[in-house]
């Protein structure tokens, strides 16, 4: 009998970052031996740092990885754009003003066509010079236009530069967030006609935004470009999943709110392994230790569990925190965490441990916590 393949799609997670996703995933491939796995993994640049973090299994038959920064080394061919008819270019004119509607399947097909056109070829052709111009003078005549035309521009350079990658062929597309993992499952489906679940264990528009909202790298009159972007990227993964799926309650309404269909949602809350954990003995230390498992990133808000731990620790002198978990995603935001600690004099009492096994700390806290934005 045919092995049921079953393809992953990962944005900025497995197998290239530890954490919470990523070990979910390893977990679901482990746990079915009788499937084989692809992953498709989308990360924003080839770098050193995004090594192979896990032990793949022997039933993870493929691993593809799509570069977001592979868009600057595209060529650009004039004559491939001219191969857009007139009507497609009408399909794709509601998604270029980032517009749910009923031709948005149609636009992602013609976008994702390599024969179609380039990225380059679509983001310096007329028709999307013209979007551009009239999209400034509705929204942002006031601002300036050069920075406002790279912003656009780069929104859509990034997504067909996504799209455009081959997507391999599987049973089931199972893609572990909305934006350009959730799109790709959605395009996977039109493409090859096959099942597609979505799987949020966060939300991920909202944590987009909560990142643009705090970043410098876009001018704060530009934001809004890219977090309606992200948003109208959840969008579209709602629109075409078969199964939308949280992790609690709260999420599931999340979802609901941003554009997903209730009968299509459902609530699978994380597991526990009680064998594993159910053996472990609380050990006896004369400090109250509190306990994070997380990663030090700065959606977890690690800064403002510095911040409580100094006033705890103001009422509770034998007060300790443990933060349980890898640095390596973001050195700039480690390195602010811990000169924060060191700043506060707190460097004998908050403890960084790195990637470790959880189980030899487990027993020694008494209270676990999370700041998570």
């Amino acid at each position: 009998m045919k092995r049921q393949v079953i393809c992953m799609i990962a944005e900025g997670s497995y197998p290239y970052v530890v954490g919470g996703v990523s070990s979910w995933i390893q977990q679901l491939i482990k746990g079915h031996p009788e499937k084989d796995f692809i992953i498709l993994s989308i990360l924003p640049s080839k770098s050193d740092e995004f090594k192979i973090k896990y032990e793949i299994p022997k039933n993870l038959i493929e691993i593809k990885t799509i570069y977001l920064s592979d868009v600057y080394s595209h060529k650009i061919d004039k004559k491939v754009f001219m191969k857009y008819t007139p009507q497609e270019i009408k399909l794709i004119s509601n998604f270029i003003d980032m517009i749910l509607s009923e031709d948005t399947a149609e636009a992602l097909k013609i976008l994702s066509d390599v024969e179609k056109s380039s990225v380059f070829d679509f983001t310096t052709s007329k028709f999307f010079w013209e979007k551009i111009c009239n999209k400034y003078n509705k929204n942002y005549k006031d601002e300036e236009f050069n920075n406002f035309y790279w912003s656009y521009k780069s929104v859509f350079m990034f997504l067909m530069n996504v799209l455009q990658n081959e997507i391999p062929e599987a049973d089931l597309y199972h893609a572990v967030s909305t934006g350009y993992a959730g799109v790709l499952g959605a395009l996977a489906k039109l493409k090859h006609n096959k099942p597609y679940y979505l799987t949020e264990h966060g939300i991920y528009a909202r944590e987009r935004e909560e990142d643009i909202l705090k970043s410098d790298w876009v001018k704060s009159e530009f934001k809004k470009i890219w977090i309606d972007y992200f948003y109208f990227l959840s969008k579209i993964s709602y629109q075409y999943a078969d199964k939308i799926i949280s992790l609690f309650r709260y999420n599931n309404e999340l979802q609901i709110s941003l554009g997903a269909r209730s009968d299509r949602t459902m609530v699978i809350s994380n597991g526990i392994d009680v064998d594993l954990l159910s053996n472990i003995e609380k050990e006896k230390t004369k400090d109250f230790i509190l306990g994070s498992v997380l990663r030090i990133v700065p959606i977890k808000d690690i800064k403002m569990m510095v911040k409580a731990f100094k006033v705890a620790k103001n009422e509770i002198p034998n007060l300790k925190l443990y933060l349980i978990g890898p640095y390596e995603e973001d050195l700039e935001y480690y390195e602010e965490c811990v000169e924060l600690v060191k700043d506060l004099k707190l460097s004998e009492e908050i403890i960084f441990t790195g990637r470790v096994d959880i189980r030899d700390y487990l027993g020694q806290i008494d209270i676990f916590l999370l700041s998570s934005l």
